[in-house]
C-alpha cells in the first residue's frame, strides 16, 4: 500500500501484458541478468514468482571475466537456441542497441528492466523499464536493478488481479 504503482513506469503495461501472454502460450522466458549481487537477487526474484505462475524461465548470467558486462551476442544466441521467446534483462540492457536488436531479429521479444544511465537513443525493445530513462514515468530514479524487477513482478500480478475470474467449472 506504500509502494508507488508499477504502472507508473510507462512501459509496465507493456511488459506486463507479455509476461502474461508468454505463460498462457506456454513461451519459454528467459532470464539475462548482470553477474552482480543486484541482478542475481532481482533474477532470483522474477524466477521465483514466475515459477509460482507455472512456468520455468531460462536463466543466462554472463561469465564476468570471459564475457564481460551486459548483453552480449553469445548469451542472446543461446537464450534463443533454448527455446526464449520473451527476453527480460534484470540490470543490465539500458544501452545495448546491437543485442537488443539481435534478440528481435533471432524472434524474441525484449522487456529491458534496468537502472543504469541511458544513452538517449530509445531501445529497440518491445518494453524499456528504467527510472533514468526520459519520459520513464516512474517518480524515483533511485530504484537499483532488483528493484526494477520486482516492480515489474508487481505489474504482472496488478494485471492479473484486474482480469475477471474465471467463470466457475459446469460439470
Amino acid at each position: 500500500r506504500h509502494l508507488r504503482s508499477p504502472m507508473l513506469f510507462r512501459d509496465m503495461g507493456i511488459a506486463a501484458d507479455r509476461v502474461l501472454a508468454a505463460i498462457a502460450g506456454n513461451e519459454r522466458i528467459g532470464i539475462y541478468a548482470d553477474y552482480d549481487v543486484d541482478g542475481i537477487s532481482g533474477s532470483a526474484i522474477l524466477i521465483r514468482f514466475l515459477r509460482e505462475l507455472g512456468t520455468e524461465p531460462f536463466l543466462y548470467i554472463p561469465n564476468r571475466l570471459a564475457e564481460g558486462y551486459g548483453l552480449n551476442d553469445g548469451g542472446v544466441r543461446r537464450m534463443a537456441e533454448s527455446g526464449v521467446r520473451l527476453l527480460i534483462t534484470v540490470d543490465c540492457g539500458g544501452v545495448s542497441h546491437r543485442e537488443v536488436a539481435l534478440a528481435a531479429s533471432l524472434g524474441m521479444d525484449v522487456v529491458v528492466c534496468d537502472h543504469h544511465q541511458v544513452s538517449g537513443t530509445p531501445l529497440p525493445a518491445l518494453a524499456v523499464l528504467n527510472p533514468l530513462e526520459s519520459g520513464a514515468g516512474f517518480p524515483f530514479r533511485g530504484l537499483c536493478g532488483a528493484g526494477v524487477a520486482f516492480y515489474l513482478a508487481l505489474g504482472v500480478r496488478m494485471r492479473l488481479e484486474d482480469r475477471p475470474a474465471a467463470p466457475p467449472d459446469e460439470r
